[in-house]
């Protein structure tokens, strides 16, 4: 009887202690995950059991374009219209296709190379992430037809950090112009 007491005893100290010990020794989260319960809770942009897998959207939405520079003089350093600046607007194409995937409607007459003009894409324009994609300025004519003034190629897929965290806006500065 007493060794069934000891036993009972043990088996209980067993239990207390084993149930004090913590759960998150032996877990590693990874990526800035956290333990809680024996179980990795991810950050943004990652899951799996150890926080490894990084997540990438399948698809990149652009709501606004906002144009802060352009070349003020066409590439025979002329004005882009005959008697004016440029009116510009832009477009949104697939590297390599002619088929505009946006346009804005709206243009700004007599644009000044130097300031800041803002377009808001009426519907959403959803890009895959693997694909390139061209953001273009163009000077608005007529009865001519527009003269292409430049743009910035970029692949949405780039412009995921390796943090994981997605920025809700992103800046593209560079590119080629004509």
């Amino acid at each position: 009887m007493q060794k069934h007491l000891y036993f009972l005893l043990f088996a209980v100290a067993l239990s207390l202690f084993s149930a004090c010990k913590d759960k998150c020794d032996s877990v590693a989260c990874l990526n800035g995950g956290s333990c809680s319960e024996g179980i990795c809770e991810c950050p943004a942009g990652f899951s799996g059991t150890s926080c490894e897998i990084r997540q990438t959207p399948s698809a990149m939405r652009i709501t606004r374009i906002v144009v802060t520079g352009f070349p003020s003089l066409d590439a025979n350093g002329d004005d882009w219209d005959l008697t004016s600046r440029a009116d510009i607007y832009p477009v949104v194409y697939q590297e390599g296709s002619s088929n505009f995937l946006y346009t804005s409607d709206t243009y700004n007459e007599d644009a000044s190379a130097g300031l800041s003009y803002s377009y808001t894409v009426g519907s959403t324009l959803s890009l895959s992430v693997n694909n390139s994609y061209v953001i273009g300025l163009y000077d608005y004519d007529t009865p001519d037809p527009d003269d292409y003034i430049g743009g910035l190629s970029f692949t949405p897929a780039d412009i995921f950090p390796a943090t994981g965290v997605l920025p809700t806006s992103y800046t593209l500065t560079g590119g080629s112009f004509a």
